[in-house]
């Protein structure tokens, strides 16, 4: 990332991962096996790119590529759970 919006992206992360905690808190595991299989695994996709962002030194070791990968990973996981 060539500028520093890491503090951005982990508040928007944190806010997504309450969201979907709230969700799972919800949902009744036995009967949406499904929905709250795929809301746990973008919860721990979420979780991983928060510690990824965390753990750089600066903006520029966040490489592009691998928020773009758990973006997309968070959006086919959420696609998922709506359907």
């Amino acid at each position: 990332m060539k500028t520093d919006s890491r503090g951005a992206i982990m508040v928007l992360l944190v806010v997504f991962m309450a969201v979907v905690s709230a969700a799972l808190w919800v949902f009744d595991p036995v009967s949406q096996q499904a929905q709250f299989g795929e809301l746990l695994g973008a919860e721990l996709v979420a979780f991983s790119m928060l510690t990824y962002i965390y753990t750089r030194d600066g903006p520029q070791d966040v490489k592009e590529v691998w928020m773009l990968s758990g973006g997309l990973a968070l959006a086919f996981l959420i696609g998922l759970a709506l359907l």
